[in-house]
């Protein structure tokens, strides 16, 4: 069986086929990733990944002086989260990512302008 996928939006990240990766076949870990590696799009997931548990450790922390950390570093990974899912043509990623960060938004811009 073809895994079919429609051609990405940026030329340089192409469609992972995991029976054609030789490196997925050959890996012996548990789970095995079918993304792209090293390119802009992995740079960008994993910086935005990492943003986003700061965030969430802020968030889990209960100090107030670091809500507006939470709220900021929350919407950052989240619109860098979209970018990615975008690249990809995840819509599920897309989803959530976008309401997440109009959401985020819509509560900074509340906090500063009410």
């Amino acid at each position: 069986m073809k895994w079919k996928f429609p051609k990405p939006y940026d030329a340089h990240v192409k469609p992972a086929h995991p029976e054609d990766e030789p490196e997925i076949v050959a890996s012996d870990r548990i789970v095995k990733s079918a993304t792209p590696k090293y390119t802009l799009d992995w740079y960008v997931k994993w910086v935005a990944t990492v943003i986003v548990i700061v965030s969430i450790a802020f968030r889990s922390s209960g100090v107030p002086a670091l809500h507006m950390y939470d709220m900021w570093g929350s919407l950052i990974g989240c619109i860098m989260w979209f970018w990615v899912s975008f690249i990809w043509r995840d819509r599920a990623l897309m989803m959530v990512n976008g309401v997440a960060a109009f959401l985020l938004a819509s509560g900074l811009l509340q906090h500063y302008f009410t």
